[in-house]
């Protein structure tokens, strides 16, 4: 909970990342029934002030070049690939590696603690935008669904 930005505005500037498994490169294989993950990290902005968002709700982020970075964890390989069809990758994480208010001047001092989640991916138009909901909402939707946690989650927060 601790890594989590809270934020129900325009997020701060900075290095954002969505990160997740598009359906077409993750296929399960039904005969040896096993699936080999290939996740997709994709390095973008945060679009401010833009009309597809709805204020206070949506988080989007361009999507301004072809190439994505694609693990294939069985190979031990990290490549850049022509970007996948995300169809699939709903519910992936997108992620603030770094923004204006940490120490970006001295990016060499850089440290996985400044990282936090900023909201769950839901939509995207290809080589435009990705479009996602700010985390703060679907915590309130789990603790508005599991009163049980409420206590937690404010102990936390």
């Amino acid at each position: 909970m601790n890594n989590l930005d809270l934020r129900t505005s325009d997020p701060c500037s900075g290095a954002y990342s969505f990160f997740g498994f598009p359906v077409k490169e993750n296929s399960p294989d039904y005969i040896k029934k096993e699936i080999n993950p290939v996740p997709i990290h994709y390095l973008c902005e945060p679009l401010l002030n833009t009309p597809e968002a709805r204020a206070d709700i949506s988080v989007l982020f361009k999507v301004t070049k072809d190439t994505a970075i694609v693990s294939d964890l069985q190979n031990s390989r990290i490549e850049e690939q022509r970007m996948p069809e995300l169809n699939g990758i709903s519910g992936c994480g997108m992620w603030r590696l770094f923004g204006s208010e940490d120490r970006t001047d001295r990016l060499e001092q850089w440290q996985p603690s400044w990282i936090r989640l900023v909201g769950i991916e839901h939509g995207w138009v290809r080589r435009k935008w990705v479009k996602g909901t700010f985390i703060q909402h679907v915590i309130s939707l789990i603790a508005n669904t599991y009163p049980e946690l409420r206590a937690s989650i404010q102990l936390t927060l």
